[in-house]
């Protein structure tokens, strides 16, 4: 459709808002709205009037849906609020030990590591569970100002797992540590239940230096640290959702440092974290988002926690993050109805 803007001066706004939509029978429409003209309307400026662009990823959630929460409650500190970062989920498997911390970001699917299991074939993933906050409750409530109770949580069957074909487990650089959850069932998204986004825009895909300035959070069940009397640093399970805020690494620095441990950092991986803040990833934070907010309201996942120190938090070793912007057209692959 082509919008007519009217003849009179541009600053008479009554002259511009009643312009009329028309379509000139030989004016070619294209996909992009702009100003265009022909052989037979040489003289007049047209607007182009087009629908917005279909989102080119059907399978995923668009940016009207995924990474949105409601505004946190609580300030400061390393507590989530009781619905933020839905899209973390926690993920039930047969071997015993510390649950993982994993995003879903569609209705049907989670991304998450590999490493922690050695050989993928091996370790069976069970069932992933959805809306938790407080693992010690069946019901979550805080009270700020009133009480905030959230919805029952969701488990969910794991119906596949989907192991990238290049991670090799016995490869000590951990390249390629990166799967997908595929689910029996879709679930049901309200506000303690969301997909966080993928970077699939273009823009966000192409460098990772618009990360430089970013603030990045990582959330999960993960141990967390506490000084004991002696001054030993004791790592405990939280029961509660939490969070830490991170800066990404020096790239150049992170290698040198991990090369002296033997291992090799590649351009799909990303390092952040290891400040003199102490502030880092720890066991049961494996698979769990790097994340970071774009535009001022939508959260993407930028990395997923692959490996660190064997001593969390040790300034100057960052934690090592597969990057997701690397993979998503391997992502968009797996995907399927």
């Amino acid at each position: 459709m082509i919008r007519k803007i009217g003849a009179g001066s541009t600053k008479d706004a009554s002259n511009v808002q009643s312009a009329l939509c028309y379509t000139p029978r030989k004016v070619e429409i294209r996909p992009r709205c702009s100003f265009q003209s022909n052989v037979a309307l040489v003289k007049k400026k047209l607007k182009v009037c087009c629908p917005e662009p279909a989102y080119p990823y059907p399978l995923l959630p668009d940016w009207n849906t995924c990474g949105i929460m409601t505004p946190n409650k609580i300030y400061g500190g390393t507590l989530t609020d009781i619905d933020e970062h839905p899209w973390m989920a926690l993920i039930k498997y047969q071997n015993p030990g510390i649950p993982l911390s994993e995003p879903i970001f569609s209705n049907q699917a989670f991304l998450t590591k590999l490493s922690y299991w050695g050989n993928p074939k091996s370790s069976i993933y069970t069932e992933v569970r959805l809306g938790e906050w407080d693992i010690s409750k069946d019901t979550d409530c805080i009270f700020y100002k009133e009480a905030d109770c959230s919805l029952p949580v969701q488990n969910v069957q794991v119906e596949e797992v989907i192991a990238h074909e290049d991670y090799v487990p016995d490869d000590e650089h951990q390249l390629n540590d990166i799967a997908l959850l595929r689910l029996s069932d879709n679930v049901t998204f309200n506000d303690f239940v969301k997909p966080i986004c993928l970077p699939t825009n273009a823009s966000l895909r192409a460098t990772e230096k618009w990360l430089w300035n970013q603030s990045l959070e990582v959330a999960g069940w993960g141990e967390t640290g506490t000084i004991k009397d002696t001054g030993a640093l004791n790592n405990v399970a939280t029961e509660k959702k939490e969070k830490v805020d991170l800066s990404v690494f020096n790239k150049k620095v992170c290698k040198r440092r991990y090369a002296l441990a033997g291992r090799q950092i590649t351009n799909k991986q990303l390092c952040a974290g290891g400040g003199k803040d102490g502030k880092d990833t720890c066991k049961g934070d494996s698979g769990g988002p790097l994340m970071t907010q774009v535009s001022g309201s939508n959260w993407v996942s930028v990395g997923v926690v692959s490996y660190g120190p064997q001593n969390c938090s040790t300034t100057g070793w960052p934690g090592v993050y597969t990057k997701v912007s690397s993979y998503i057209d391997w992502i968009l692959s797996k995907l399927r109805l």
